[in-house]
């Protein structure tokens, strides 16, 4: 759903977006509906793409190299074992890079 679609009484106070460009977007579209980030809208990220250092994005970072190591190994691996694959859980710990787009707790 598109920000600029929602009604003006009901605009989220916060929003977690699914990587950094779409909180790029999120903040195109709040400076057209003349919103504030951070006053009127908390605003998260998730990738710390290079710019949202300078649009001050509050994002997560992500180990992307050992993701693309351990996906090369999981890949290497069925290769090597002539399998189709086995589900594998991995789970890599994200970093917060709190920068200027939450408000402060009053």
């Amino acid at each position: 759903m598109s920000l600029l679609s929602l009604p003006k009484n009901n605009i989220p106070t916060a929003i977690f977006c699914s990587n950094d460009l779409v909180a790029m977007q999120v903040i195109m579209a709040a400076k057209k509906l003349n919103l504030d980030i951070p006053n009127d809208i908390s605003l998260i990220g998730f990738d710390d793409a290079d710019f949202a250092q300078a649009l001050e994005i509050s994002t997560f970072r992500h180990p992307k190299q050992q993701f693309g190591e351990k996906a090369a190994q999981m890949l290497l691996k069925m290769i090597e074992e002539n399998n189709n694959g086995k589900p594998e859980k991995i789970v890599e710990k994200a970093e917060f890079i709190e920068r200027n787009s939450l408000i402060q707790k009053k």
